[in-house]
């Protein structure tokens, strides 16, 4: 009888989400982040193919990540963390970072349920909790600068009609 040689690829987990990072396809699942690519060397193939976990982190299923420049951030299973995910030169692996960590009173009481990228004036991450409120992370990663913040909104506007002006480009600098 012949063995059945082992498989590269991790036990079955549908991805939630999928995004194309340099050289490599990040994908977002129930037990955490995985990277495709292919072995050292050779093209991209069923035969080539390598996936390997990269990070224990859950994304949460109703939040789409972003990259942004050489980054990409996605919302934790919980829905309050906030995580980085960047190549880190001396490891020679790509490493999660919590950008949350200082600013878990923010999403205390709610959960984040929409992110949207707002590049200019300021390079700013929006985030939509399910109370409808609004939460904001300045983020310039070449300047090793982020920093959380709370806003409050008259009562004509909510925060789900601000992401969605930021989503759609309409916020004027």
């Amino acid at each position: 009888t012949t063995t059945p040689s082992p498989s590269p690829c991790p036990p079955r987990r549908p991805a939630r989400f999928s995004i194309v990072a340099d050289k490599e396809l990040l994908l977002f699942t129930e037990d955490g982040v995985y990277v495709c690519d292919a072995e050292s060397g050779a093209g991209f193939s069923y035969r080539t193919i390598r996936i390997r976990k990269i990070c224990n982190a859950a994304a949460s299923p109703d939040v789409r990540p972003i990259k942004i420049d050489g980054q990409t951030l996605f919302v934790g299973q919980d829905g309050r963390t906030v995580y980085e995910l960047k190549y880190d030169l001396m490891a020679d692996a790509i490493q999660p970072n919590d950008k949350s960590v200082l600013a878990y009173h923010l999403t205390e009481t709610a959960r984040i349920v929409k992110m949207a990228y707002q590049r200019f004036p300021d390079s700013i991450l929006w985030f939509l909790l399910d109370d409808g409120a609004l939460r904001s992370m300045t983020y310039m990663p070449e300047q090793v600068v982020w920093g959380w913040s709370r806003h409050s909104m008259a009562a004509a506007a909510t925060g789900q009609q601000i992401i969605d002006m930021i989503e759609v480009g309409s916020v004027r600098s």
